[in-house]
């Protein structure tokens, strides 16, 4: 079989071209430094990648046919969903929520306060390519109070501050 002309994701992922060129990737290796030589990516990423990409299509790409190759970082959460939403003072929250430690269930804490004209839309990790376009518009829509493309139940699982409740709800900050 040929190599399709369309973008495709399949555990991995490969993009239609732009400019001639097309990309397949990628590993979740971890990089044990941060130095200078931490973007090269290795022979045995290159190998592991195509050899995936041809398990999954039954089309080998022969690997002189690569032009290039990097590795990079992925910037994730520990539960492994963006934030989308608002950004917020972290440490005024903090202290704002303080009381949810000794009971999870009390009221009148006050709205937590938004900071002015700043957004988040962070931590897609590997997701990127999935969440990033339905998450800008989600962003979009709720700064200009257009209808969300988003379940008001997903909206919840996004919001910047679930993490930093959590953790105050569990006493680990």
């Amino acid at each position: 079989g040929d190599v399709p002309r369309h973008s495709l994701s399949y555990g991995g992922y490969l993009t239609a071209a732009t400019g001639g060129s097309r990309t397949l990737g990628s590993t979740f290796d971890r990089l044990k430094t941060f130095g200078e030589d931490d973007y090269a990516a290795t022979a045995g990423a290159r190998a592991r990648i195509l050899s995936q990409y041809s398990d999954v299509t039954g089309v080998d790409i022969p690997n002189n046919s690569i032009t290039g190759s990097w590795a990079g970082v992925r910037a994730m959460v520990y539960d492994h969903m963006p934030y989308a939403g608002p950004a917020y003072d972290m440490a005024k929250i903090k202290h704002q929520y303080a009381n949810l430690a000794r009971d999870a269930k009390i009221t009148g804490l006050g709205e937590a306060e938004p900071l002015p004209g700043l957004s988040m839309l962070i931590g897609l990790g590997s997701k990127g390519f999935q969440y990033g376009p339905i998450l800008a518009d989600y962003l979009a829509a709720s700064l200009s109070g257009d209808p969300l493309p988003l379940p008001t139940d997903h909206i919840a699982a996004l919001h910047p501050l679930r993490t930093l409740i959590r953790a105050i709800v569990r006493w680990q900050v």
